[in-house]
């Protein structure tokens, strides 16, 4: 590969409407083999199932194998991209979970949970075929439940996912281990990252978000970038970007409403950021992402 440097896109899925998930099991989702120029991000947890072939996953930078059997696990909003080298074909199934959106229909305490919402270096992404066999189970049985809607599906669908997550969670006792040993036995800055999902809209300083989090501005942004791999003004930007994408996407608002309402203060520097993460202007991505969902 030999690339340090890619353009970012950002992805936007809707989930169904009476469910927290966006379901692609069909067996014509095929992994082409195409030369990675971006990597790209989704605001929702996303599952990945290596049915057939072989390939690679390319996450924040890093490089990983992935074989028929393996699944892959992906935090909201780390960058990635899948691909195949050879001339052969690999397909997979796919399935995206709001996190927020499931923990209110499915009120139900799961320890470490966060864990799941953002990613850190030690997170374990690609779960081997031999590991995740009960990984398999559940997620094919969700999309069975989803594909033929027998009777209260939605309340099947939705405790199937608790599962799923759970299992998740549990091929995570590396990493769980580590914040532990690291960070106090809690995750420190997911208190920031919280205030900046509420507040991204206004006027944010890394002060402040040391702050909520009680820790010096130094050790914050020292800790911030470690787990996150980005700075916090970085991410702050970034979110911005991707909740102006999911109203570009989800609205008909004008750019200069939208780029109000995400916490821009001219359109000029709204523009330039946009093209700075996902390489065309917001008005081309609205347009290209709105032709390639009627597709």
């Amino acid at each position: 590969m030999g690339k340090t440097h890619y353009d970012m896109k950002y992805s936007q899925y809707a989930c169904l409407d009476d469910l927290p998930l966006a379901p692609y099991s069909q067996d014509t989702w095929i992994i082409s083999n195409k030369d990675v120029s971006y990597l790209h991000c989704h605001n929702s947890l996303e599952i990945v199932y290596w049915v057939e072939g072989e390939g690679k996953f390319l996450i924040e930078n890093k490089e990983y194998l992935i074989s028929q059997g393996d699944i892959c696990v992906l935090c909201p909003k780390v960058m990635h991209q899948s691909y195949v080298n050879n001339d052969n074909i690999s397909r997979c199934k796919y399935l995206y979970i709001d996190l927020e959106r499931f923990q209110t229909m499915y009120p139900l305490e799961i320890d470490k949970f966060e864990c799941l919402k953002y990613h850190s270096p030690e997170f374990v992404n690609i779960i081997r075929k031999e590991n995740c066999l009960e990984l398999v189970s559940i997620l094919l049985s969700i999309f069975q439940e989803i594909e033929q809607k027998p009777f209260n599906y939605q309340a099947s669908v939705l405790s199937r996912t608790s599962l799923l997550l759970i299992e998740i969670l549990r091929k995570q006792e590396y990493s769980i281990h580590n914040y532990s040993d690291n960070y106090g036995g809690k995750f420190v800055i997911a208190a920031s990252i919280d205030y900046m999902n509420v507040h991204f809209a206004e006027d944010i300083s890394t002060e402040q978000l040391a702050f909520v989090c009680h820790m010096s501005v130094t050790n914050y942004r020292r800790v911030f970038k470690k787990i996150m791999q980005i700075s916090p003004m970085m991410y702050l930007n970034r979110l911005r970007i991707e909740k102006a994408c999911e109203c570009l996407f989800l609205t008909n608002d004008t750019v200069l409403a939208i780029s109000e309402q995400v916490g821009y203060k001219s359109i000029c520097s709204f523009n330039n950021n946009f093209r700075k993460f996902l390489n065309c202007s917001p008005q081309q991505w609205r347009t290209n992402t709105r032709i390639s969902r009627i597709k």
